[in-house]
């Protein structure tokens, strides 16, 4: 027998899934219509579970499309975030203000390879001309004064998500024996900055 308030737990369940998913940039109520959802299966196939989880999904007004190549769906996100999150929030700009001066496109952009180099490693494709500019549109498209989840976290003085993020870029590259200066920088940092909340 279904419980009276089932829809709205399911709904509630589902989002909370996606916020574990994708904490960095997801807001604070579901997804708009204009934002992509997708999801698959770690192999690369869209198999009946997929497909039925994407119906689950729709079922709530969470648009989902189900994808044959996750991982580099999961890398393309990734890679986002590991230039964006941790540039703003270590000096405390807006995201619509990290594209104002060659010095910080210069760090974003061997912050963005770094990221290329560690997928390929793994044989996850990404292309660096592509994600470069799909992360300028995204940022010249920015309302002012928007601000990432991670600046966010650091005015708030709370732990960050940085060890999923860039630590992850790190970890990565240490098992694959590529060197990741860049995202190093950015995740001792941040961790810095979290250290200064406490003392």
């Amino acid at each position: 027998m279904k419980a009276p308030n089932e829809p709205a737990m399911r709904k509630l369940l589902l989002f909370s899934l996606l916020l574990l998913l994708a904490p960095a940039t997801l807001p604070a109520q579901p997804p708009a219509p204009h934002v992509r959802v997708a999801q698959g299966e770690l192999a690369g196939t869209v198999t009946p579970r997929v497909m039925s989880i994407a119906k689950l999904f729709e079922s709530t007004g969470i648009g989902l499309t189900p994808s044959a190549n996750v991982l580099t769906e999961i890398w393309s996100k990734l890679a986002l975030n590991a230039v964006t999150l941790p540039t703003s929030a270590s000096i405390r700009i807006t995201a619509d203000q990290l594209l104002r001066t060659s010095q910080m496109q210069l760090l974003m952009q061997e912050l963005l390879a770094e990221v290329v180099a560690v997928a390929g490693a793994q044989k996850i494709s990404l292309t660096f001309d592509e994600r470069w500019e799909a992360i300028r549109t995204l940022l010249n498209k920015l309302a002012p004064n928007t601000k990432g989840s991670m600046l966010q976290d650091v005015e708030r003085q709370r732990q960050t998500e940085i060890d999923v993020i860039n630590g992850a870029i790190v970890e990565a590259g240490a098992r694959f024996g590529i060197a990741t200066p860049y995202n190093q920088s950015m995740l001792s940092l941040i961790k810095a900055l979290e250290q200064s909340f406490v003392n």
